[in-house]
């Protein structure tokens, strides 16, 4: 945020100096030969006035270059994921320091699908962001002994409540999550305990009895064709 703000600003000020170039350009375009006569003389220049004016100084050119680096080192969820996978997936991994607490899961009432829920969590009371950094949720689930994303990743400054829908159901096949949680502002350097909270939880979604034998039935006819097709 900070970063885009010094991008508008010196944008702003690269035009405002533009503009008193031009104003100055029509001042000087005409000059008094005499009293009794005038003479238009335009002012010989190479160029855009603009450039001639600001573009070449190694000032200007320094400024857009770091506004340049700013944006490609804009944060990206895809990249930090590969960045630091090793250490979000290690089965090993917890965390002590919380960044969130209190999560809770409920069914979505707007949904006839036991699977799809809402999950909300709070920010802990400790934690003290910096006026433009923001926390970033990633949410990732347990499927044939490896994580995937839920939910695409949010961010949030006090509370976050996201739509998921969970692969499993029922008592016997429970759903194991995996939650990181970390600044935004230090995406390029994340430490665990330190501005880096991995906490893992198992949810199970319950249902009727004759549905989740339904469902199990189901899933259990999914992993043996998806054997079948592996197998080929």
């Amino acid at each position: 945020m900070a970063r885009k703000f010094l991008f508008v600003a010196l944008l702003f000020i690269l035009i405002l100096a533009g503009s008193v170039v031009s104003m100055a350009d029509e001042d000087n375009s005409t000059v008094l030969n005499n009293d009794n006569a005038n003479t238009e003389t335009p002012l010989e220049t190479s160029g855009n006035l603009f450039d001639n004016f600001i573009g070449n100084s190694p000032e200007y050119e320094t400024a857009v270059a770091a506004a340049e680096d700013a944006v490609d080192e804009a944060y990206s969820a895809e990249a930090v994921i590969e960045r630091y996978g090793s250490l979000f997936f290690d089965e090993e991994v917890q965390s002590e320091i919380k960044f969130i607490n209190i999560i809770n899961i409920e069914h979505d009432g707007k949904s006839k699908n036991v699977r799809d829920c809402m999950i909300s969590a709070l920010v802990a009371d400790d934690v003290d962001l910096d006026y433009d950094e923001s926390l970033v949720l990633m949410i990732f689930i347990k499927k044939d002994n490896k994580f995937e994303p839920l939910t695409d990743p949010v961010e949030g400054y006090a509370w976050f409540l996201t739509k998921v829908s969970f692969p499993n159901a029922g008592k016997d096949n429970p759903n194991h999550m995996r939650f990181v949680v970390f600044p935004k502002n230090s995406y390029n350097n994340l430490e665990l305990n330190v501005n880096l909270q991995i906490t893992d939880m198992e949810h199970v979604v319950v249902v009727p009895k004759l549905k989740e034998y339904l469902i199990n039935a189901q899933q259990s006819l999914k992993r043996f064709l998806d054997i079948i097709y592996e197998s080929e």
